[in-house]
Order: structure tokens, then sequence, then C-alpha cells
């Protein structure tokens, strides 16, 4: 009994190997046709009917099914989200909201009905050959009606595109970049390979680690998608950069191919520091479509759950980050034509207690002992220009470190104030501990009367106006959270 087993066990495997090994071959027959430039063509355009319109929709993850997400307009509408031929392109700018659909009222139709039922019943609306519709125009918010026609037209191709940060190494804020480690993936439908991949098990190509300069990826047709705030690849690592292609038949019975690009890059972006240290700054990662109009278009590739990893385990000694969010945009030359654009954003916020400790306190305590000198006898002129000097010179090096962190700004931020009033508080102690000298040496008194207002005014004025630039900086944070990172 066991000899049949094993041999059984044997015919499995040698069946499964067989398997392997001709899935494999089917695969390498796809990569050869790929370099004889059987797959180096744009992919076939499909003629579609329609009004040329995309609207913004959300998903239901519980349902499973789409609907129209009525929350840009507030609930009044849907909002367009991008146009599909010349006549909405000429309409039609995005974020444009329809309101009504032949006199039907959208508003109505999302205050009476689920969002499941809501879309049903607008898309009903939408399946005629003609429409009336009125809509808002986003710039002006200029009421306008227009009667749309259905016509055919070339369906655009769709190109899902995704960002995955596996770390941000550095923050330069002087130079206005920062070092990240990352992933882009970009993914659209092409059936050319579908025959042979039906061959293969799993109706999946994987080619991993294809280098950019490699002839399969060259040969490979690819949507022209450009990293327009990437400044270089770091140390020179162009050689690394590699990315993994598959080629794959999707549940909807379309083939669709897959590029996962693995990078190590700087990249800049706007950093605006007025409220420093206590500044959220947002790295921005930007990915233009090349082609113009409506030959092709981005649709976001993640969900919101794709970035929670990032947030929760990769932490920067100088910065917490707080949010990723993921836009896709449409933007516009002069000749009304436009491409996509999609833009990625970490929200950081400044972990500003080494400012708050090794800084301002001593800054604080520099101005506090400086107007001490109201305590020590006003005829003691000496000692006391000592202390102010003293002061003075101590701030003046707290500045050049400051400055050794910041660009050269055309404008003022919270801590260059609260410099800048310090130097105020120390040149106010000096003229008056001045002005003390002369009235105690007249008139033959240890202290003057503006030494015993100084002693109490002079600090606490001081420390009131520090505590209210201090508080302008952390508006944008619930107390509870700048309590939490003072203390922790």
């Amino acid at each position: 009994m066991k000899i049949y087993k094993i041999i059984f066990c044997l015919l499995i495997l040698i069946c499964n190997t067989s398997i392997v090994k001709a899935s494999q071959n089917y695969c390498e027959d796809i990569k050869k046709d790929i370099l004889s430039n059987n797959l180096s063509t744009f992919p076939m355009k499909n003629k579609i009917e329609g009004f040329g319109i995309g609207f913004y929709y959300d998903y239901d993850g519980e349902n499973g099914e789409w609907f129209y997400d009525s929350e840009f307009s507030e609930g009044k509408g849907i909002t367009i989200h991008r146009m599909f031929n010349d006549t909405t392109n000429e309409v039609f700018d995005q974020y444009d909201t329809i309101l009504s659909i032949d006199d039907v009222n959208l508003e109505e139709i999302f205050s009476n009905n689920n969002n499941q039922e809501a879309t049903i019943l607008i898309d009903d609306l939408l399946d005629k050959e003609n429409i009336k519709i009125e809509f808002l125009k986003y710039e002006d918010d200029q009421l306008e009606i227009i009667e749309l026609f259905k016509q055919l037209y070339d369906e655009p191709l769709e190109i899902w595109v995704g960002y995955s940060i596996d770390d941000v190494t550095r923050i330069n804020i002087k130079e206005g970049t920062y070092d990240a480690k990352y992933n882009f993936t970009y993914e659209w439908k092409d059936n050319r390979s579908i025959d042979k991949l039906t061959n293969v098990e799993g109706m999946s190509c994987l080619y991993k680690n294809i280098k950019e300069e490699d002839e399969f990826f060259q040969h490979l047709w690819k949507p022209e998608i450009i990293e327009d705030n990437k400044i270089k690849n770091i140390d020179g690592l162009d050689e690394f950069i590699r990315a993994d292609i598959e080629l794959y038949i999707w549940e909807d019975g379309n083939a669709y191919t897959r590029i996962v690009h693995y990078n190590n890059a700087t990249f800049n972006t706007l950093f605006d520091l007025s409220e420093f240290p206590f500044d959220t700054q947002y790295l921005d990662f930007h990915l233009r479509l090349v082609d113009v109009h409506s030959n092709m278009y981005m649709e976001n590739l993640n969900d919101e759950e794709t970035h929670d990893y990032f947030l929760a385990y990769y932490v920067h000694p100088e910065w917490k980050y707080k949010s990723v969010t993921e836009e896709i945009l449409q933007h516009y030359y002069t000749d009304d034509t436009y491409y996509d654009y999609f833009v990625l954003s970490i929200q950081a916020e400044r972990e500003f207690r080494y400012y708050l400790i090794k800084v301002i306190s001593p800054i604080l305590l520099i101005l506090i002992i400086c107007w001490s000198v109201f305590w020590i006898s006003g005829i003691h002129l000496e000692s006391r220009l000592t202390v102010t000097s003293v002061s003075f010179l101590a701030l003046i090096a707290y500045n050049y470190v400051v400055d050794e962190d910041l660009p050269k700004l055309g404008y003022q931020t919270i801590l260059d104030s609260m410099i800048l009033l310090s130097y105020f508080f120390a040149g106010t102690a000096t003229v008056l501990t001045i002005y003390s000298y002369n009235y105690c040496s007249k008139n033959k008194k240890e202290f003057s009367p503006v030494d015993k207002t100084a002693r109490f005014i002079g600090p606490t004025a001081y420390l009131l106006i520090i505590f209210i630039l201090i508080a302008s900086g952390i508006t944008s944070m619930s107390a509870n959270d700048f309590l939490s990172r003072v203390v922790n």
C-alpha cells in the first residue's frame, strides 16, 4: 500500500513540475513577443457612447458597491471628476457640480434616498440619448444650463497609479528637500497578451527585478509618467533602479499590465516656515501623465488603509507623521488641453521640544537674568552693564544657532519674533540701567523708581508676549496634543 502512495505522490509532483515549466515557457513566449515589438504600441482603443463626463465616486466596502460621492457638493448634486471628449472639455471644469438633470433636483434625490438608491435613480436619469442639465461652475459659482447629446468617442485608457512610502530618511528644511525610499505602481488594461495568459497557471506572469535599461523593459508599452518633483536618485544609484513587471488576467476577464518601480531618491517641495518651530509641513510626491487631453487618465490605486503601516511604524527624530492623503487633479495648458496630476502628501508636524528646551527656554532664562539687574544697586553701573551686555551677546549666539537650520527667508518666523523681542527687551534693560545710574548718582539713592517698577513689569510683559507667540504657533494642535508632546 505504501508503494502505491509513493508512486501517486511522485506522479503529482511530476505533473505539478510540468505545469510550472509549461507556465514558465508561456511567460517566456510573452516576453519574446514583447521583445519583438508585438506589445510596444498603444493598446487598442474602444469606441464608447456616452456624454463624456466622469463623476466622483466612493466605495461601500460592506456591500461591494460604488456610489456617487455627494460630499463634494454637500449633498447638492454630483461633482464632475474629468471630461473625456472635446465637447465636454470645452464646457466643463473639474469640480463643477451638476444640480439637476431634466429638471429633476439631485439634492432632493440624495436627501430622500440612501447612497445606493440615489445612485440608481441618477443612473436612470443619465440613461437617455440627450439630457438637459443645470450645473454650478466651480470657479465663479455661476449657474449654467446646457443640453448634452450622447456621442461616440475613443475610450480613454485608464491608468491606475499609487505610491507606497517605505521611509522618509532625511528632511532638509534649509535646502527645501527630503529623501525617501518608496515604490510607485501603475497598471492598465492591455488584452494583447490575453491568449497566452490563459495558458499560464494562475493566468499571471511576473518578471522581477527588471532594470529600466533592460531591453525587455524598453520594448514594453507603458504610459509616460514623470515624477515632477524628483531631483535625483540618491548616491548615484541609477543602476539599482528596478521594477517588477506583471501581466495578469483579472476577474473581469481582461488582461492587465502592472509595473512596480522601487527607488530611493531626493525630492523638492515648498516649506512654509512662518510658524517655525511649531510648524506643520507637507512632503509631496507628484506624478504627471505626459499624454494630454483624453487619450489617458489616472485613477487612484490605493485605499485609505494603504499607508497606515508607514504612519504607525516609521518615525523621524524631528518630525511626527500625522496623515497621508492622495488626490488626482487635472491641470490645464493654455490651449485648454489638460493632463492628470497625482499628488501624495505626507503631513508632518515638527517635534518642537528640542527648540522649546534647548533654544526658547535658555532665551527666556537669559532675559530674566538680564532684567535681574534692577535688583542690583543703581550706582553699580559696571556690574549692571556687564550682565545686560553678556545677555545681549548670548542672544546673538542663539540667533546664529537658529540660522544654521533655516534658509534665508523673506519673511519672519515665530522664533525670529521671539529673538527680536528678546533683543528689544535686552536693549531696553540696558537703556533703563543707564537712566537709573544717572538718577541714583544725582539723588544719592541706591535704587531709582524705574528699578522698582522694572523688576516686575519687564519680565511679566516679556513672558506674556512670548506666551502669545507660542500660542499662535500651536493653534493647529489640540491642547491635549500639545501637552502630551511637551510632557512625553
